[in-house]
Formats: structure tokens, sequence, C-alpha cells
């Protein structure tokens, strides 16, 4: 049998898969002898699994006087890292162009721990920060940073200048939180960011607790005051922001309440915790575990008791102790009667007085055993104002609405906050 021969199709397609698997085949020749470019499969562009970052510089060695120089420094990437497609997570509230002190460039970059890099001021954050943050901030950059203040460094097209370097300090914490930390150390409100609770909780702990920053200067708009001759730019810049961070708690409180007031008395914010004892007329004392707090009720859990420490929950226990003084002093006084000295006309005798004052004993027991500090006056004043239907006398009718509105007026100006 004749051997088979491939068909032209044949040697054209076994030709396009040898170009395919063999990327390095020369170029193919057309039957007239010229030369033509072989034909490629497109590449998709090639993205790393984590962002590269920046290009650093190696730590600087020790200097002829033997001190060391700085820590270690951040560029803008090169148009070769640039050109691969290498990506950078900026901050969009602490960029390079971002402002927030004027014509003060940005001379420290922090690094979150989900890698997002935050441009912003070391005068302003060693001013914030009694610890140099926690130590991140190191004693020996310092010269550094009064350098970079007295060379204002330029921005052309809104990026820093590639010859430039600014310290790179990595810290542990989350960028959600980092960027609601920045946010009150700069006096701006994050209330556009819409953070959760918890995220603002633990940014207002990490200031007080771990970078030693005085919450206190920061909720009086204080905390920008600068050593360097930028200080009165940055501090006209953040005029309209005043006591943001108060403002912005103080905001949380009514879906929060006791979160906020544990948050305020866990770093002794008095001010907020007094804001917030507001919405805790309702709040059950009793240490409950999260499990049982179903049902709407606001309870005091065991974590939450601890959180506030015994000086405000103290204060909280007697708040409450003070409008239920205040609520039996209201509901315990009966109207007044009056002389049976017209018995045609007020149609009441001593036993129809005798009766009303009974009722009204009974319902307010009923109201100071079964409602708590946080009763309303509509609570109040339906129960004793049916009362008016059963009572015949015109006297005594405008006496229980003389008393109804002294008791209202009474319940109105109780205690209400601690």
């Amino acid at each position: 049998m004749p051997a088979e021969y491939p068909t032209d199709t044949e040697m054209e397609l076994d030709s396009i898969f040898q170009r395919m698997v063999s990327p390095a085949a020369p170029d193919t020749k057309d039957k007239d002898g010229s030369k033509r470019a072989r034909s490629q499969m497109p590449t998709p562009p090639y993205t790393p699994a984590t962002p590269p970052p920046l290009c650093l510089l190696s730590p600087s060695t020790s200097s002829e006087n033997g001190e060391t120089t700085s820590l270690e420094r951040i560029q803008r990437p090169t148009k070769d890292a640039e050109a691969s497609g290498a990506v950078v997570s900026l901050s969009t509230s602490f960029h390079p162009s971002a402002g927030h002190c004027g014509d003060l460039a940005p001379d420290l970059v922090l690094l979150s721990s989900d890698s997002v890099f935050f441009y912003v001021h070391s005068s302003v954050i060693r001013s914030a920060s009694n610890n140099n943050l926690c130590g991140f901030l190191t004693s020996n950059s310092s010269k550094n940073t009064q350098a970079t203040d007295q060379a204002t460094m330029k921005y052309p097209d809104g990026a820093m200048s590639s010859d430039e370097g600014i310290e790179l300090v990595m810290l542990p914490d989350q960028s959600q939180v980092l960027n609601i930390m920045l946010h009150f150390i700069y006096n701006i409100s994050p209330a556009h960011h819409s953070p959760p609770f918890h995220i603002i909780s633990q940014a207002v702990e990490r200031l007080h607790d771990a970078y030693g920053v005085d919450v206190h200067r920061v909720m009086q708009g204080s905390a920008l005051g600068l050593s360097s001759p930028h200080s009165n730019n940055v501090q006209s810049y953040n005029q309209p922001h005043e006591s943001s961070l108060f403002t912005f708690l103080a905001a949380h409180a009514p879906l929060y309440p006791i979160e906020v007031y544990a948050l305020a008395a866990s770093i002794d914010l008095y001010s907020l915790a007094q804001n917030a004892s507001l919405y805790l007329h309702e709040l059950d004392l009793c240490p409950t575990d999260d499990e049982d707090c179903a049902g709407g009720k606001l309870r005091l859990t065991p974590e939450m008791a601890r959180k506030m420490g015994g000086v405000y929950l103290m204060r909280l226990i007697g708040m409450h102790k003070r409008r239920l003084e205040a609520l039996r002093t209201a509901v315990c006084t009966a109207p007044e009667g009056h002389l049976i000295d017209r018995p045609s006309e007020d149609q009441c005798s001593a036993e129809d007085q005798a009766s009303l004052k009974r009722a009204w004993a009974l319902a307010a027991a009923y109201i100071v055993c079964t409602a708590g500090p946080g009763v309303s006056a509509q609570t109040i004043d339906g129960t004793f104002r049916p009362f008016a239907q059963h009572v015949a006398c015109s006297r005594c009718r405008q006496a229980l609405d003389k008393r109804l509105e002294s008791m209202n007026r009474e319940w109105r100006v109780a205690p209400r906050t601690i």
C-alpha cells in the first residue's frame, strides 16, 4: 500500500502548532522566498499575587561622626516598576497631594499591616504622640524631620519627585483603624468614610493606650499645636473641624449608648460619658451574658462593666438611683382634697375623695414597682389620666388635672445624666 502523505491543510496546522509550543521558532518563509513574521498567541498582562512594595533604600550606615542617619526610606516607584504594572495602595485621605497642612509637604509615610500607605507630617504626629508612636518613630529621625521641614518638597503633576526620600514607618494596625486614628490626630471628621463603631472604638483605644495621644487635647482641637514654622498654617487649615472627635463619637450614642459610655469611661472622657448617659435610662444594670441580651432590651454585660471601671459604673448607678427617687417623689403625691362645703354643687363626699386617693396609691405603687428610671412621661400620664373619667366632682377633677401637670413637670426636670 503506498504511503499516505499529509495534505497541505495538515501541514499548515502542524506548522501553527509548532510555533505555539516553541516560542523561539524561526520566522517562516512564504512560497516566493520572502520572510514572514511568525504569529504569536496574545499574552495576558502579569499581575503579581501581592502588590510589590515601593523601592526601598537600604538602611543607612554610620556617618563620619558615628551616628546612624535614618531608618528605611521610601521613594516613588521607578519608570520600570510603573511599566511592569506594580500596584501600590495609597490612602484616599492621606496621599501626597492631600494638602492637610497647606503648603507643608508630607515627610513621613505610615504603612499599615495590610500594605496601605499614608502620607503624613512628622511634626503633627510627634506633637500628638508623647511616646513617638510607641517607639516606632525613633529619635534618630528627628534631624531628618527638621531638615525636611526647612526644605519643602515639590510635587510636579501631583506626585513626589523620585529623588526625594521620606521616612517609612511600618505599624501593626489595619488600614481602617490607622485611617480613623489619623483623622482624629489631624482633627478631621471621618464621617464620610462611615466606619463601623468597633473600628472607631479600636482606633480611640489604640491612640490612648498604645500611641500616647492625649485624646482630651484631640477633642479640644489642639493636637495640632506644632513647633514647626508651619504650625500657624496647620491650625488655620483645620479650624472648621474643631472638636470633630467629640461630635463624631457623640453622634453614635443614640445607636450604641452603652458602647460609647464604656469607651468614654475607659479613657476618662467625662463629657462624652455624660452625653451617652442620656440614652442609658432604660439600661438593665444587672450584669447579663451576651447570649441573654436578646429581645432588644439594653443590658449591661460583664465585659462592659469591666471596661467602664468602678468609678463610671457607680456614676451610672447613681444616676439611676436619683431618677428612681425623683419618680417616687413625683407619683406618690396624691391630688389634694377639698372641703365639702357645697355638697349639692360638688356632688362629692369624703368617701369619693378617699376612693380617688386609694386608686392613686395603687397606680403609684404599680409605677414604682414595674417601671424603671427610663419610664416616659407619656406612660406615667396614661396611667393616672383615666381616673378623671370616674370623678364626678368638678373640684376633684381640677385638683387631679393640676396634680398631673405638676407630676409631669417634676419628672421632666429629673436628673438625666451622670
